[in-house]
């Protein structure tokens, strides 16, 4: 993976963790990361063909029975669908759109976290110039 691809990666995950209460903001990462494995997969199926990946793909999602989960490094059911589907029709799969009311939640409380900040910054200007 190129270096750029883990800088976006890991800003994703730190902007995710500091806005955990915009719900868009997590379905947006999540498409992010299927879209660079199915990215990652298009390049694998062109070095190496289709079977290897799948064999890959398999195996990894097979875990031994000592393991709890499979260890795939993948966002989750949606994305191993889309991975499967992409093997198996050769083209990119459309990701499932993001619900509306994600969207929603997500504009509201953006909103009264910039009406906060904005009231707060006329409150520090009125404490600073003593206009109070």
């Amino acid at each position: 993976m190129p270096v750029a691809a883990t800088h976006w990666i890991l800003a994703i995950r730190v902007l995710l963790a500091r806005e955990f209460y915009l719900p868009a903001l997590r379905h947006l990462s999540e498409r992010f990361v299927a879209g660079r494995e199915l990215a990652a997969d298009r390049r694998a199926i062109t070095r190496c063909g289709t079977r290897p990946l799948a064999g890959a793909l398999l195996r990894v999602l097979s875990p031994p029975a000592w393991a709890a989960s499979p260890a795939a490094a993948m966002a989750g059911a949606t994305t191993v669908d889309a991975r499967i589907t992409q093997l198996e029709t050769g083209s990119e799969p459309p990701l499932p759109p993001i619900p509306r009311r994600s969207w929603l939640v997500s504009a509201m409380i953006a909103a009264v976290v910039l009406a906060g900040a904005a009231n707060a910054a006329l409150l520090v200007q009125q404490m600073c110039t003593g206009t109070m």
